[in-house]
């Protein structure tokens, strides 16, 4: 059985799935193997901005405008990068290509009503369908929960809210969670 997952994270201007998107972190990795240095490594991942032009249809949250001045320097420069991004289709076939080629089977976000449904909205927009069919879609906060496991510290070389520094501390965090739970059903 493949076991092969991605963590998919999002940088956005809203709460809803139909947000305005700022950029798109993965991270894939086998989750049977467990890799606590995953964190230094850095597994096969990718990052893109995303071009706010042809987004115009999709919802700006002003709260989250607002939250956006409270984040690091860093993060924002990030997010709010002056180089031209990917359009919005050319973003889905490149989150597409990743799964494809990575062979993942699960896609995991960091919430069940979150990541995962942009995904699947931007597909949506953009006329292609996601390649990950929505009943292999799990999510962290479900994995924590049920692995009554603390949430790993964050590691200082890895910047918050730069999507794919969440992606790989997110693929991370799924790891110790399965594996807690796989060492408890032993």
């Amino acid at each position: 059985m493949p076991t092969i997952c991605a963590v998919i994270d999002y940088e956005t201007l809203g709460l809803r799935s139909d947000c305005v998107v700022l950029s798109v972190g993965l991270a894939a990795f086998d989750i049977e193997k467990y890799e606590p240095d995953i964190l230094q490594f850095r597994p096969n991942s990718m990052y893109t901005n995303i071009q706010r032009a042809g987004q115009q249809h999709r919802s700006i949250d002003p709260s989250t405008e607002k939250w956006w001045e409270w984040q690091s320097e860093a993060a924002r420069s990030m997010a709010f990068r002056d180089t031209p991004g990917m359009t919005l289709k050319e973003t889905v076939i490149a989150i597409n290509t990743f799964l494809l080629e990575n062979e993942v089977t699960k896609l995991i976000g960091n919430g069940k009503e979150f990541d995962n449904l942009i995904y699947r909205s931007m597909c949506e927009d953009v006329g292609i369908e996601p390649v990950i069919p929505f009943w292999e879609d799990t999510d962290l906060r479900t994995m924590n929960w049920l692995s009554w496991k603390d949430k790993p510290l964050w590691p200082s070389h890895l910047i918050q809210h730069v999507a794919d520094h969440d992606a790989i501390f997110e693929a991370f965090a799924a790891q110790v969670y399965y594996h807690h739970l796989k060492r408890d059903e032993s």
